[in-house]
């Protein structure tokens, strides 16, 4: 699926944002949800006190209206609003702010009608963060400019939040239009709503919402309750052979993803007691139940001896979404994306066009048997409504830099050879395949510790081979570095992540070579701003025999010496069959993996002699 994870930091335009979070949340997006008010707001610790507020201030609501509220306009809600919790609320450790100005907003420039945050104890109103929010808010005169407009406005905000509060486990949010009021809350696998009520008409549920989310606990409001936090330091209790172990994090994380439906992983260097080296890594993620547990394939992976991949000393499991909410769900009222016809290449020929002009010398040409293509269903048969999605969190180790972090164009092949060679060693002797290759998913190592300059993390969406699908909903990989069939949507082989890792390596150079000053204009952006088709298009013009000299004229000058290896891959990966560029999956991968091993041997063997 699209998520707005893949906008790049410097390409966040507000235009590219709502599309990507329409595109994000439209068919994950839930009305009338049964249970709703019972599960948030009544039957807690703060019902009566919500209650007692409701009846002090009732005498406002004469002949079936609130006095006060007869023209709701934003100013007249925020006023009213304020009014209430100077004189109710004032004994309550939270309360509400507007940001007029987006820069008393750090983490990210953008006014915001309402926010609900812990009071700061400074004097100031005006000081705000992302990392603080608890509950957001958006006030509107009138519905006329339509729900859509206003759920993607109020998306937008939840981004943002889940962005700073990555390990957040779901977000309360409201929007008052005229005298509706709505109340939501978003997690990993959607937007939740029972529907818009009227505060005139139902006067006292408009005050229990208003004054509770004032009065929630943290838990309540879906904060992380999983770590313990003091000024400097975040906590991890892990369970190791029974025992209980207290484990420190780092507090900033190493990695996170800007989107709401998605794994939401993060992940955190990490120390185990009495040790002075950062040298494990905590990583949270929200993975939908039906695929396989991490954990369990990363065992499975130890036991049959696969190398190069991270392994598992700790590990804490927490309950699934639907187990944590309690709600009765039954279809999202969005458009649910359709399941997309097999694109096949061909009943014979099994090759993908290119859009590039043909190659004036027959090189490469394929001599191998090929795996059949498979169309693959984006949209598996399932029973469920949404894609539930359960909590865990993994402690692995070696730690490590991911791959965009490399130090020289010589750490960076290093670090890619050797995750080929684990991703070879997970496959044939695992028999588990990858199946979401990316900058974030390869780690620079130690080589003296672990024998490893790079290695494999994250197999959140790996698979067992021959297990049958896993049903869940959506394409499996990282926007930029997904092969060409897969965005088409043919099954996942163990070729199209070698293409991947060949994207990787691309991305590396003609985009992190040149640090915070990359290039405007690229042909990468086409990697990831658009549709699915679009970007298999793309991608297939980039590596034609023409369109790749053009995106090799984009790397920095100090990638000069491995432009030789990436026309070597480039052959590899995509030979040529009737003069077009092919793209099936070899029936033998060492037909791939031998010859891409040695490539990058040969380019590491150069860089060294200079």
């Amino acid at each position: 699926m699209h998520t707005s994870a893949l906008q790049q930091d410097s390409e966040q335009t507000q235009q590219l944002v709502k599309a990507r979070v329409f595109e994000e949340i439209q068919g994950c997006t839930y009305w009338d949800v049964q249970g709703f008010f019972e599960k948030y707001f009544e039957g807690k610790n703060w019902t009566d006190r919500a209650q007692d507020v409701y009846k002090s201030i009732k005498n406002q609501h004469i002949g079936g209206k609130w006095t006060k509220l007869l023209q709701c306009t934003q100013d007249n809600i925020q006023n009213w609003l304020f009014q209430l919790q100077d004189e109710l609320l004032l004994k309550e450790q939270r309360r509400y702010y507007t940001i007029n100005i987006p820069t008393e907003l750090t983490g990210g420039r953008q006014q915001v009608n309402l926010i609900v945050k812990r009071k700061s104890g400074k004097p100031s109103d005006t000081e705000h963060d992302w990392g603080d929010i608890k509950v957001i808010g958006e006030l509107k005169a009138s519905n006329n400019d339509g729900v859509k407009r206003t759920l993607v406005q109020l998306a937008r905000y939840a981004r943002d939040v889940f962005t700073c509060q990555p390990t957040r486990q779901y977000l309360h949010a409201f929007t008052i239009c005229g005298p509706f009021m709505t109340a939501w809350v978003f997690d990993r696998s959607g937007s939740y709503s029972p529907g818009p009520f009227n505060i005139h008409e139902q006067p006292e549920r408009f005050i229990q919402v208003i004054a509770g989310y004032t009065m929630m606990t943290e838990e309540e409001l879906g904060l992380d309750t999983f770590t313990e936090q003091d000024s400097n330091h975040r906590f991890i209790y892990v369970a190791q052979e029974g025992t209980e172990m207290k484990l420190q994090m780092k507090p900033q994380p190493l990695t996170r993803q800007r989107a709401i439906v998605c794994r939401g992983t993060s992940c955190y260097l990490t120390k185990v007691p009495y040790s002075k080296d950062w040298d494990h890594i905590t990583k949270f993620s929200w993975t939908s139940d039906r695929r396989k547990p991490e954990a369990e394939l990363l065992r499975l992976a130890n036991q049959r001896e696969v190398k190069g991949i991270a392994r598992l000393p700790h590990s804490v499991l927490s309950g699934s979404f639907s187990n944590h909410h309690g709600l009765t769900i039954t279809e999202s009222s969005g458009e649910h994306l359709k399941k997309r016809k097999s694109v096949h290449a061909g009943p014979k020929s099994k090759r993908s066009k290119s859009n590039s002009r043909q190659s004036s010398a027959p090189q490469n040409e394929v001599t191998y048997d090929v795996k059949e293509a498979q169309g693959a269903s984006l949209l598996a048969p399932s029973d469920s409504a949404y894609d539930n999605r359960v909590f865990h969190c993994l402690v692995i180790f070696p730690a490590g830099r991911p791959i965009h972090n490399y130090k020289s164009p010589l750490e960076l092949l290093e670090a890619l050879r050797d995750a080929v060679k684990a991703h070879r060693s997970l496959y044939s002797k695992g028999n588990i395949l990858h199946r979401d290759i990316s900058e974030n998913n390869i780690i620079i190592t130690d080589s003296k510790k672990t024998g490893f300059a790079g290695m494999l993390i994250d197999m959140d969406l790996a698979k067992e081979l021959g297990t049958g699908r896993s049903g869940a909903r959506y394409r499996t990989g990282t926007m930029e570095f997904m092969a060409i069939e897969v965005l088409l949507n043919i099954d996942h082989t163990y070729r199209h992540d070698l293409e991947s890792f060949f994207y990787v390596l691309i991305w590396q150079c003609a985009r992190r070579g040149w640090g915070e000053e990359w290039p405007k204009k690229s042909l990468l952006t086409n990697w990831y701003a658009n549709s699915y088709r679009n970007i298999a298009t793309a991608k297939r013009g980039v590596v034609g025999a023409n369109g790749f000299e053009l995106i090799l004229e984009e790397f920095p000058p100090k990638f000069d010496s491995i432009k030789p290896l990436c026309r070597e891959l480039r052959g590899i990966l995509f030979p040529l069959r009737e003069s077009d560029i092919f793209t099936g999956t070899p029936k033998d991968p060492e037909i791939l993996y031998g010859p891409i091993i040695k490539a990058f041997d040969k380019a590491i063997d150069n860089i060294k002699v200079g």
